[in-house]
């Protein structure tokens, strides 16, 4: 049996797709197109979306305008270039975050202060570590 290739362009939507789906998951939320439609529209009313472009963005059928990809872009926290982009996006100077890291940060932030200071802490020992390999 043949795999089929994708088109660059089936796949830069299903890369767009996979963000979106970890970003959603970054922010505790459920990979939905209800809820994402949901929360798009509650910040967005301008703007508003249907479930069924929703589960497009989700499915990686299509992606959205740069208005409304700016628009999920807030809603996700994320950058709207790495959104759109991913790792493509970064500069020498500044490069763009991975949706791990983006997931890692959002869970940080939730951290109160006291647990924020251990976990740097920890943080620091495994890059010490790592130096006296």
């Amino acid at each position: 049996m043949k795999t089929r290739l994708r088109k660059p362009a089936e796949q830069e939507r299903a890369q767009f797709a996979e963000r979106v789906k970890a970003a959603l998951a970054a922010c505790d939320m459920p990979v939905s197109a209800t809820g994402l439609q949901r929360v798009f529209n509650e910040r967005n009313n301008d703007l508003a979306i249907s479930v069924h472009a929703a589960r497009k963005w989700i499915t990686g059928e299509s992606i959205p305008t740069q208005s409304r990809l700016r628009a999920l872009a807030d809603v996700l926290q994320v950058p709207a270039t790495w959104l759109r982009f991913g790792d493509e996006a970064a500069t020498l100077e500044s490069k763009a975050l991975s949706a791990q890291e983006h997931m890692l940060i959002q869970q940080f932030r939730k951290l109160s202060e006291a647990q924020r200071t251990h976990v740097l802490a920890l943080v620091q020992s495994a890059v010490d570590l790592r130096g006296k390999r």
